[in-house]
């Protein structure tokens, strides 16, 4: 059972500044992350990047988090 299986549902979110009235924008929904995850979705510029697991089997190991 690999770590990223704990992951049942989570959002790739993005914004562009870092004030508490500016909202997350989603731009990808998933369930499952593995050691092969890969997504796809339209390029978008932002300057921050947050993964928000929404829900969870147990206490997930993120090792790694890359953007291209």
């Amino acid at each position: 059972n690999e770590r990223g299986d704990r992951v049942r549902r989570f959002e790739l979110q993005v914004r562009d500044q870092d004030r508490e009235d500016e909202p997350w924008r989603t731009i990808y929904t998933g369930t499952t992350i593995g050691g092969s995850f890969h997504a796809t979705f339209p390029a978008t510029t932002a300057r921050f990047v947050r993964l928000n697991l929404l829900e969870t089997t147990d206490g997930p190991d993120i090792y790694e988090f890359q953007l291209y």
